[in-house]
């Protein structure tokens, strides 16, 4: 029988490994290969797991709606995931990570993929190769979005 240290750990039971998958796609990016697109690449390869967990996706919205430490964990994990675009993006932006504007694009991708989870969710309900095709539609709009904010940047 497995054993979970807390419940985070069961509710939250790939986090670990999805955050690792994220963290090598920013760090080993090919030559030319920006912070989206590697972010971009990342989703794509995360999505049909997302896709499969569907119950269990929603059983873990509801369950941090209603747990505080549930929540706080979330939070603490969507922190996780900024300062590694952080990271990546200040690199991109050739600046220092702590720089005002690596961190304005930053909190800007966080925000979009935020909005974008409600997409995601609107399409889970349908066929699986359809809700992929209209979800990852929505994702490449707002990549379109970041990149040209992030080309703004690096053109001054």
């Amino acid at each position: 029988m497995g054993y979970f240290p807390s419940k985070e750990a069961v509710v939250f039971h790939s986090v670990d490994r999805n955050l690792e998958a994220l963290a090598s796609a920013l760090r080993d990016r090919l030559p030319g290969e920006t912070a989206f697109d590697a972010l971009r690449r990342w989703i794509d390869a995360m999505f049909d797991e997302w896709i499969a967990e569907g119950d269990e996706a929603l059983l873990r919205k509801r369950l941090c709606r209603e747990d505080e430490g549930l929540a706080n964990f979330e939070g603490g994990m969507t922190a996780r995931i900024q300062e590694l675009l952080l990271g990546a993006i200040a690199d991109d932006l050739d600046e220092p990570h702590d720089a005002l504007r690596p961190r304005l694009v930053a909190a800007a991708a966080m925000a979009a993929l935020t909005s974008l989870e409600v997409s995601f969710d609107a399409k889970a309900g349908q066929s699986p190769p359809v809700a992929k095709a209209q979800a990852l539609a929505v994702l490449d709009d707002a990549m379109l979005f970041l990149r040209g904010g992030i080309d703004a940047l690096q053109d001054e």
